[in-house]
């Protein structure tokens, strides 16, 4: 019973860093996009779309930063 529950907290706090950690900063890479935008981009379209919100949110970033880089950085792509 002991060994069971040891192994659900470790999976748990492996899937947390994995979530917060891991994955932000994989994506932001990337992108070229800092890692904290990305973990806000995922957590608000998360909270208000649910995991449509959470699928979409880094195309939807991404194409913010372009437009972003366009226009008030006149870079080209």
């Amino acid at each position: 019973m002991k060994k069971g529950l040891i192994v659900v907290i470790v999976v748990i706090i492996l899937q947390f860093v994995e979530s917060y950690v891991i994955t932000p900063r994989i994506q932001s890479k990337m992108l070229k996009v800092k890692s904290f935008f990305v973990l806000i981009a995922v957590l608000v379209l998360g909270k208000s779309l649910g995991i449509i919100g959470m699928v979409i949110s880094i195309p939807i970033l991404a194409i913010l930063h372009v437009f972003y880089e366009q226009i008030f950085l006149k870079k080209s792509v």
